[in-house]
């Protein structure tokens, strides 16, 4: 891909050096109504304008369709966070509304432990190397 591009560089800098060299013929466009004379030179910039255009347009769109669909890509995940918080909110106010404190539940190494705000508890675990050991 990159010979094939260089290639075609080097092939369209030829042109354009052989149609600035020879850039001073005459060209006449005869449509029946209209007559246009312009030169090779002429013929070869708009043609290079137009394709200029053309890419531009092309990049254009792109990074417009991309950008749209980050932005539908965020507005989902907006959309999704948005009804999460929803209903933990939802879940906290009928917590309150039945009058019920809300708990905490902690699980460590095989252990359960569950507190209320505003209270303590402790779980003591042995300490490790104590107990029976089989020989």
């Amino acid at each position: 891909m990159l010979v094939l591009g260089l290639i075609l560089l080097l092939l369209a800098a030829g042109l354009l050096i052989g149609f600035l060299s020879s850039g001073t013929q005459q060209v006449t466009f005869d449509s029946g109504v209209l007559d246009v004379t312009v030169s090779t030179l002429t013929i070869y910039l708009l043609g290079a304008l137009t394709l200029l255009l053309l890419v531009a347009g092309l990049a254009l769109m792109r990074s417009g369709t991309r950008r749209a669909h980050q932005r539908r890509k965020e507005h989902k995940e907006l959309n999704r966070l948005s009804a999460k918080v929803e209903a933990h909110e939802a879940e906290k106010r009928r917590d309150e509304e039945a009058g019920a404190t809300p708990t905490t539940t902690t699980t460590t190494s095989g252990t359960t432990t569950t507190a209320t705000p505003g209270t303590t508890t402790t779980t003591q675990t042995p300490p490790e190397g104590t107990g029976t050991t089989r020989s």
